[in-house]
């Protein structure tokens, strides 16, 4: 059976999907997935032992057009058995369109539900299953799908490198919890008798300049390293695989970890674990503060109208710390 997994953009979203193809899998190991998504992250999926092929679309003025070869093209290298669109936008709905002669299966997104939530805070979401396990039930009832134990895409064995990642980035500033307390986690870290044999790694892009604020912390010699904007992405995900931990704010590495079956630490601000990005693995956590006015946003993009953005202000790097410690210490 071919099944084709459409999920365009963006970075966080692509991966957490890896842990859906792994699902499929484990209940049909004979079974071919192609995953489409954007050119700029089919690098990333290269390797994901559940992924057969991967096919990084590039954007075109006429989509209509260039999706329409594309679903030819993937179709006459290998008849496709199934659709899943994993992302619901127009991209994804032109793809479904041209394919009207194969079933479909749509993600449920739950907009109506993330809506009410955002805007009267009134959480119809609260102990709903993720993502991932709905659409597995959605496919169970088609399919006699199974969902496994464990999502994670595929494990790797142990290493030796004791490092925690630190990856301070996020697409939009609201989501950043302040970079002074990163460098205070850092410093605990780093000066902890628990953690005297592991070295802390920053992981982040070339243009994320607040993280230049971090360089400080290089009196602490080989024990820290800066790696802003010396790695690709595919580099990034290479030191993600062997760490302990990963520590970020609500985004993409943090789900690069879970793929590598590596524990993920997430601090959450305006956004909410309740709209269906938090941490799955077991042995992963999140941090985050139960105020009033959050979320404020699905994504995070909108600026706080309070004196101070409290959701993310009182998260206090001992808390952080201590959670890291409960984690792996």
């Amino acid at each position: 059976m071919h099944f084709v997994l459409t999920r365009f953009s963006s970075l966080g979203d692509v991966v957490i999907q890896t842990a859906f193809a792994n699902c499929l899998k484990i209940n049909y190991p004979n079974c071919y997935i192609t995953f489409v998504t954007l050119k700029p992250f089919a690098g990333l999926l290269e390797g994901q032992v559940s992924i057969d092929k991967v096919v990084g679309y590039e954007k075109h003025k006429n989509d209509f057009k260039s999706l329409k070869k594309l679903r030819t093209e993937i179709d006459s290298t290998k008849k496709i058995d199934f659709i899943i669109d994993l992302h619901g936008t127009t991209r994804s709905f032109i793809f479904k369109f041209m394919s009207s002669d194969i079933p479909c299966l749509n993600l449920d997104k739950r907009r109506l539900e993330r809506f009410i939530f955002i805007k009267t805070k009134f959480n119809l979401l609260k102990k709903t299953d993720s993502h991932q396990v709905r659409l597995q039930n959605d496919l169970k009832s088609l399919l006699n799908l199974s969902a496994p134990t464990s999502l994670a895409s595929f494990t790797v064995e142990d290493s030796t490198v004791n490092d925690i990642i630190i990856a301070p980035i996020a697409s939009f500033a609201p989501k950043r919890w302040p970079i002074k307390n990163f460098k205070s986690l850092v410093k605990l870290i780093l000066d902890s008798e628990s953690f005297k044999d592991y070295r802390v790694v920053i992981v982040a892009g070339p243009d994320d300049d607040y993280v230049d604020e971090l360089n400080e912390l290089s009196i602490y010699n080989d024990r820290f390293l800066n790696m802003k904007g010396k790695t690709t992405l595919i580099e990034s995900a290479g030191l993600i695989q062997k760490a302990k931990i990963v520590i970020g704010n609500d985004t993409g590495m943090g789900h690069i970890a879970e793929s590598y079956n590596v524990p993920s630490l997430a601090i959450f601000g305006p956004t909410h674990e309740d709209l269906g990005f938090a941490p799955y693995l077991n042995n992963s956590a999140s941090i985050s503060k139960d105020i009033w006015c959050r979320p404020c946003s699905g994504t995070g993009s909108k600026n706080c109208f309070r004196k101070k953005q409290y959701c993310m202000e009182l998260i206090e790097p001992s808390e952080v710390y201590s959670k890291i410690l409960e984690m792996i210490g």
